[in-house]
């Protein structure tokens, strides 16, 4: 079950990561566009703004979960790095733990917040608002994952230094 686990994880977070780069690429594409069409031509694009929100809300939240898998979250570096290792090792568990609590309470708020929102629409897009806070209940999924794959690794892995992931 650990591998499985642990497996799904990885995987999900190789979607995640793939799926950032269209996202991420058509926000500032679309952006691009935006700021020229406006100001260039005098021609704004209506739906452009919607089209950026839904865009920069997913790949923030998607981020995130790919950032807890990674590791890269914030957090006290010099502190930590001064514990013993015993200590550090129940600071990964506590870190782990934390990103599952909030991440059971983004799926479980997340999911409400997304029913509720289903009967109101962007105005200019016309679809359903449900679209952008529907990336809260799988973010929150994403990262229950990911804490759980680190929660049940046999042995705890120190999360890398922030000089260490700038590398």
């Amino acid at each position: 079950m650990i591998a499985a686990v642990r497996r799904a994880s990885d995987l999900a977070n190789r979607v995640t990561e793939w799926a950032l780069v269209p996202v991420v690429l058509f926000f500032a594409g679309l952006l691009i566009v935006t700021v020229f069409s406006r100001y260039i031509f005098q021609l704004p694009i209506i739906t452009s703004v919607e089209m950026t929100r839904l865009a920069f809300v997913w790949a923030t939240f998607l981020g995130v979960a790919a950032g807890v898998k990674r590791g890269v979250h914030v957090r006290v570096v010099a502190f930590v790095s001064l514990l013993p290792a015993p200590l550090r090792a129940l600071t990964v568990y506590l870190v782990h733990g934390s990103f599952l609590l909030f991440g059971l309470l983004m799926v479980w708020y997340g999911y409400f917040l997304t029913v509720q929102m289903s009967g109101t629409s962007f105005p200019t897009l016309g679809i359903s608002q449900s679209w952008l806070y529907g990336v809260l209940p799988v973010t929150g999924a994403l990262m229950v994952l990911h804490a759980l794959s680190g929660l049940l690794s046999k042995e705890p892995v120190d999360l890398p230094l922030i000089e260490e992931t700038a590398q």
